[in-house]
């Protein structure tokens, strides 16, 4: 299994976040997601790069997360990503 950068646990719930400094290519963005996509259960994937784009889901159900929006975040919605 290729491996991803941190796992959230709180409770029942689970978010898994891969980081990238930057995505510049379809390339990048598909060795970003790989690890993701090879985890087998539904909770969130996030990843979050230091790009100016604005916060999306891909296909797969991965939120690509800007920096910024991570950043200011509260913890005490970081979960809310995924909803």
């Amino acid at each position: 299994m290729e491996e991803f950068d941190d796992i959230v646990n709180s409770g029942s719930e689970r978010v898994y976040i891969q980081s990238a400094w930057s995505l510049p290519d379809a390339h990048k963005m598909e060795q970003e997601k790989r690890s993701l996509r090879l985890i087998p259960d539904s909770f969130a994937k996030v990843i979050i790069v230091n790009d100016a784009i604005n916060a999306c889901y891909d296909e797969d159900g991965i939120l690509i997360l800007p920096l910024l929006d991570f950043l200011l975040t509260p913890p005490s919605s970081a979960l809310c990503w995924s909803l």
